[in-house]
């Protein structure tokens, strides 16, 4: 995490990025592969019901947002002053 400090430009942080994630891809495999040989199949049952619920879960913590969604209505409501129009929802 500290080469994250690094870049300077987009494609510094990419090229870090691809790194970081080049060493830590074959991470679960590793895992599910060593499970499988020492582990039972409920041990591999609990990996794969962990995987897959963070797969429906992340995409729906994306959508929950409370921070995004105050500082949009903020900005909205600033451009609407702007304008001298007044916001839907913000009183007169």
């Amino acid at each position: 995490m500290a080469m994250m400090a690094l870049p300077s430009t987009a494609w510094g942080y990419s090229a870090v990025r691809f790194l970081q994630v080049l060493c830590a891809a074959p991470i679960f495999p590793l895992v599910v592969a060593r499970t499988a040989q020492q582990g039972s199949g409920g041990a591999i049952g609990v990996i794969n019901s962990a995987r897959i619920g963070g797969s429906f879960i992340r995409p729906r913590a994306r959508d929950v947002d409370p921070v995004g969604v105050v500082a949009r209505r903020a900005l909205r409501d600033a451009g609407a002053r702007e304008r001298g129009v007044r916001a839907p929802g913000v009183p007169a």
